[in-house]
C-alpha cells in the first residue's frame, strides 16, 4: 500500500495549482483525475467496496483544488474577480445574473451553467450532458451501475439514492420544495427548477445551423431542426403514423384513445386537446365569461 500513498499525494499536488479555473479547463482537469483514480482504484486497493469509496472522490477532489489554473484567460479571471466579495475574511462569490451567493469560484462557474444552458459534462454510456461532473457522476451511478437499493415506501419502485428516492417520493407527496427565486413558482424535482430557469435568462446558446434560430436548451434546438428536414423518426405503435417529435406522437394516440380530458364548463362537450377547448370556447360561446 506504500504505492498507493505516494500516487495519491501526486494527485492533490498536481491539481492544487493557485490561479481561476476556467470552465474551458474543468473538462480536462476532471478526465486526468478519473484516470488517476481509476488507476489507484484497480490497481492498488484490494476491494470492490474500497474501489467504489476512491471513484466517489472525484468530484469532492475537483472542486476542492480546482479553484486556480495556470491558463485560465484575462476574461473569466475578470469576470471572478468581479463576483468575489469578502466579508468577516470569509470570501464568497455572487451570481450576476441572480444574485445567489456561492462559496468557490467552481461552484460558481457550475451555478452559471443554469443560466446559459451549458452542459460540458457528458455521460460516456449515452452522450447525456450535464452542468457538472457530480450530476454526471450521480447519473452513471443512478442509471447504469443497475445498484439500486433505496425502495419508495410508496410504489415499491427502487432507486439508486436516497436522493433519487426521495425526489422520486414526491411524485406522490405533491411537495414542491424547490422554489424559483424570479417568480416564485415552485417544483417537485430540482432539475424542473433548473429547467424553468432559463426561460428567465436571455441567453440563447444553442442555434440553428440553418435559420440561425436561438434556444435555451439543446432539446429544443434538436426539436426544432427535425422541422427542417422530413425526418418523422416517431411512429404511432396503432396506426403506424409518423411524426417528428415524441409529444406530437401523444398528441395524436388520445385519436385513438378518446381521451377528451379538456372539457367545457359551461356545455360539458370534451376535447382531445386545450387548443381545440380554447376554439370551442371562442366559437360557441363567446363573450360568456366562466
Amino acid at each position: 500500500m506504500e504505492g498507493f500513498s505516494i500516487n495519491v499525494e501526486k494527485v492533490h499536488t498536481t491539481i492544487s495549482s493557485k490561479k481561476y479555473l476556467s470552465l474551458t479547463h474543468l473538462d480536462d482537469l476532471n478526465g486526468r483525475l478519473e484516470s488517476r483514480n481509476d488507476h489507484l482504484a484497480d490497481s492498488h486497493l484490494d476491494s470492490s467496496e474500497k474501489r467504489q469509496k476512491l471513484r466517489k472522490t472525484r468530484t469532492m477532489d475537483s472542486r476542492d483544488n480546482m479553484e486556480r489554473c495556470e491558463e485560465t484567460s484575462e476574461v473569466k479571471h475578470a469576470e471572478l474577480t468581479r463576483s468575489k466579495m469578502t466579508e468577516n475574511e470569509c470570501t464568497s462569490y455572487k451570481c450576476k445574473e441572480c444574485g445567489k451567493i456561492l462559496s468557490t469560484s467552481y461552484n460558481l462557474l457550475i451555478h452559471c451553467n443554469i443560466h446559459t444552458g451549458a452542459r460540458p459534462y457528458s455521460c460516456p454510456t449515452c452522450d447525456k450532458s450535464f452542468r457538472s461532473a457530480s450530476g454526471m457522476n450521480r447519473h452513471v451511478r443512478d442509471v447504469h451501475d443497475g445498484v439500486k437499493n433505496f425502495v419508495c415506501d410508496v410504489c415499491g419502485r427502487r432507486l439508486a439514492s436516497r436522493a433519487s428516492r426521495d425526489e422520486h417520493r414526491r411524485t406522490h407527496t405533491g411537495e414542491r420544495p424547490h422554489t424559483c427565486e424570479t417568480c416564485g413558482k415552485s417544483f417537485k424535482q430540482k432539475a424542473s427548477l433548473h429547467v424553468h430557469r432559463l426561460y428567465h435568462s436571455k441567453v440563447l446558446p444553442h442555434h440553428c445551423d440553418l435559420c440561425d434560430r436561438g434556444f435555451r436548451r439543446k432539446q429544443e434546438l434538436d426539436k426544432h431542426a427535425s422541422w427542417h428536414s422530413d425526418r418523422k423518426p416517431y411512429a404511432c405503435d396503432i396506426c403506424d403514423q409518423h411524426f417528428r417529435s415524441k409529444s406530437c406522437v401523444i398528441r395524436h394516440r388520445r385519436i385513438h384513445n378518446d381521451q377528451r380530458s379538456h372539457i367545457c364548463t359551461i356545455c360539458s362537450a370534451g376535447f382531445t386537446q386545450e387548443r381545440y377547448l380554447k376554439r370551442h370556447c371562442e366559437n360557441s360561446h363567446k363573450g360568456i365569461h366562466t
